[in-house]
């Protein structure tokens, strides 16, 4: 059985001042992230895998309700949890995109854009198994390309290799 793997950086790095609140301790949940102490950043990436599961604790319970605008804590406010219930961001439809994507909108002056640099990867290689993707990410929306969707694209207009 093959070990599958999404890995990823996220650019520019991120000013640690807007990562209070409900989006920086989800995003800070998902993915890994390293902090830039002199320049007061925090740059995020993921080596292995996006953790999407979360416990319903105090901590949470209280950035939702201090966010009760934040369309994040309404999705996760409508799953209906008791307190200490794990679940998952996915449960609630939310994924990194969407928490950068949330950042980028509260604070387009400071995080104008967003890129997201990604791939697929497995310790077996095998056709589907690997691929790539990109998200760039700005206040009026995100763009989002995949490998596999840009080989489909493209096929059409590629020639045969004469024999």
């Amino acid at each position: 059985m093959a070990n599958n793997y999404t890995k990823l950086t996220v650019s520019p790095a991120i000013p640690c001042d807007l990562l209070c609140g409900l989006n920086g301790t989800i995003l800070m949940s998902m993915l890994d992230h390293s902090q830039n102490v002199a320049e007061k950043t925090m740059y995020f990436y993921c080596d292995e895998n996006i953790d999407t599961s979360q416990f319903h604790d105090d901590d949470l319970i209280a950035l939702i309700e201090a966010e009760p605008d934040n369309p994040l804590a309404q999705k996760i406010a409508a799953l209906n949890l008791r307190e200490d219930d794990e679940f998952d961001f996915e449960d609630a439809d939310i994924d990194f995109v969407d928490v950068l994507a949330a950042l980028v909108k509260a604070h387009p002056d400071q995080l104008p854009r967003l890129e997201v640099e990604g791939c697929f990867d497995s310790d077996r290689s095998r056709p589907g198994e690997f691929g790539g993707f990109a998200h760039i990410i700005t206040p009026a929306g995100i763009r989002s390309v995949d490998t596999r969707s840009f080989l489909l694209g493209h096929v059409d207009g590629v020639e045969a290799p004469h024999a």
